[in-house]
């Protein structure tokens, strides 16, 4: 398994690292390759709390303001990796994601830095164009469609006519329930 050669996450760090050049408020570990092995994985070492912190936490270091920064953060990263890049972390949770301020920017914003970039995905035409598909049904807020793409673009689907049609429904739900947060609609913003 590719994941379990660390080489191939000092590779994938070098590429995020480039393909996030010069941005302020993203991240990621500079691999230090001539250390490391197949087993072995050295890394520069990165300060900062757990992103979980600024999840969990509500006081004056870990405001609701802070959180919303880093959500908008973290989604235009998504984008820019599925849109832009077409190389994506495909581990990307609270875990592996910390937080500090970038003292050497001007205001000192939020940064995140994504680790633990052994697993990644490279869409490919095909799935790009599903996946851009999928979102855009998502962004006018036809959650069902969403769903009914997904379904009709998965490599394989076992599922039941009445499976399909619960999943449609279900990915509507979420859609509709996100309406008063408005969430989708100010992505990019």
């Amino acid at each position: 398994l590719p994941q379990l050669d660390l080489r191939v996450e000092a590779h994938n760090l070098k590429r995020f690292r480039r393909d996030f050049e010069g941005e302020t408020q993203i991240a990621f570990p500079e691999p230090l390759v001539d250390l490391t092995s197949r087993e072995v994985l050295v890394e520069k070492f990165v300060e900062g709390e757990p992103m979980l912190n600024f999840v969990k936490k509500e006081d004056e270091f870990h405001r609701r303001k802070d959180r919303e920064e880093l959500a908008s953060i973290g989604l235009k990263t998504v984008m820019k990796m599925i849109f832009l890049n077409d190389f994506i972390h495909a581990d990307l949770h609270p875990g592996n994601m910390i937080v500090d301020r970038n003292k050497s920017v001007r205001g000192q914003p939020l940064r995140i830095h994504m680790i633990d970039c052994g697993l990644t995905v490279e869409l490919g035409e095909r799935d790009h164009v599903n996946m851009v598909k999928i979102l855009g049904s998502l962004i006018k807020r036809d959650g069902y469609a969403a769903g009914k793409l997904m379904v009709d673009t998965a490599k394989k689907c076992q599922a039941t006519e009445l499976d399909v049609e619960l999943f449609c429904r279900g990915i509507d739900k979420i859609v509709e329930d996100d309406e008063d947060n408005n969430f989708l609609e100010s992505v990019g913003d």
